[in-house]
């Protein structure tokens, strides 16, 4: 490496942590800088607006109880199938964690980043198949 290599590495560092940053700095699903996150990107299930809201406030709600998040908790089910927001309670229930409701909207993200790339689906078949 020559001296000037070195000079471009704190602007290549920049650019690889902005967008590692870009999907965690959201605001109800939306990018702060006006992109649309992974989540906010899939498409509706297309289930009535009191589905959403039930699933919203009394499924997941009643187990974060996280108030300041309902937003974000129907526009999840809004996008994400029921049985998928179950699972994904039930394994922040089994962990234990500190603070359920951001892990609870970690495997949210991660749900969506898979996707989003059509892999979800195909890692879940995996798994089942391999049991």
């Amino acid at each position: 490496m020559t001296w000037s290599d070195y000079a471009e590495l704190p602007k290549v560092a920049d650019a690889v942590i902005e967008a590692e940053n870009r999907e965690e700095n959201t605001v109800n699903g939306v990018v702060k800088g006006g992109e649309k996150s992974s989540l906010h990107k899939l498409s509706d299930l297309g289930d009535p607006p009191e589905k959403t809201e039930y699933i919203a406030r009394h499924v997941i709600l009643k187990v974060l109880g996280d108030e300041k998040s309902v937003k974000f908790y129907e526009l999840v089910a809004a996008k994400i199938p029921e049985q998928v927001i179950r699972e994904m309670l039930a394994e922040v229930r089994v962990d234990g964690a500190r603070s359920p409701a951001k892990l609870f909207t970690y495997k949210i993200k991660q749900y969506a980043l898979e996707r989003a790339r059509g892999g979800f689906q195909e890692r879940k078949k995996g798994l089942l198949h391999g049991m």
